[in-house]
């Protein structure tokens, strides 16, 4: 499921070079600004990055499990495999660039008045006061999703574990 999620996240942001390449009005980036946005997608980026390490040191950890004679040099090269992989996924996406696809889609989905108003209403103490529950409101929902989804690999992945061994048990059986 974790990597649905990556996969569809990655996805959308491969959108980048269309979006960066429009141009798109002063008011929507404001609004993108107000809304805080970026602010959101770096915390999901942070909190993302942190679920995939742990995911990786869970997996790492079983690998040196299940092969219990590895050496310091090999058991050294699977951390930095594990660190790489995390590495490449949370490098490939670009804040600023989801943040770009956002005001496009705002810029596409609402008239100049009404980014106008919402400009006015976020430089307002209410507007001021909806963006930080809006951003605690989202890190927490990230970590519900994140958690939920960690859990969840961590049980698909021993139940996968379990029954490819079995698989391979009966290949082998079969065999001989």
């Amino acid at each position: 499921m974790k990597k649905v999620f990556i996969g569809l996240f990655l996805s959308i942001c491969s959108l980048s070079s269309v979006a960066a390449e429009k141009k798109i009005d002063p008011a929507v980036l404001e609004f993108a600004q107000l809304s805080g946005i970026e602010g959101i997608l770096q915390s999901t980026m942070t909190q993302t990055r942190d679920s995939l390490q742990a995911t990786m040191i869970d997996m790492s950890a079983g690998l040196k499990a299940q092969y219990p004679n590895l050496t310091a040099e090999q058991e050294k090269m699977l951390d930095d495999i594990m660190g790489q992989y995390v590495s490449s996924i949370i490098n490939s996406i670009d804040v600023k660039t989801a943040t770009y696809i956002y005001s496009e889609v705002v810029a596409n989905g609402m008239s100049k008045s009404e980014v106008s108003q919402m400009n006015d209403f976020y430089k307002s103490p209410e507007g001021k006061n909806m963006q930080r529950v809006v951003g605690e409101a989202s890190q927490e929902l990230n970590e519900y999703i994140l958690n939920t989804m960690s859990a969840s690999v961590k049980v698909a992945q021993a139940k996968l574990v379990q029954d490819l061994n079995t698989f391979k048990a009966s290949v082998t059986t079969g065999q001989q």
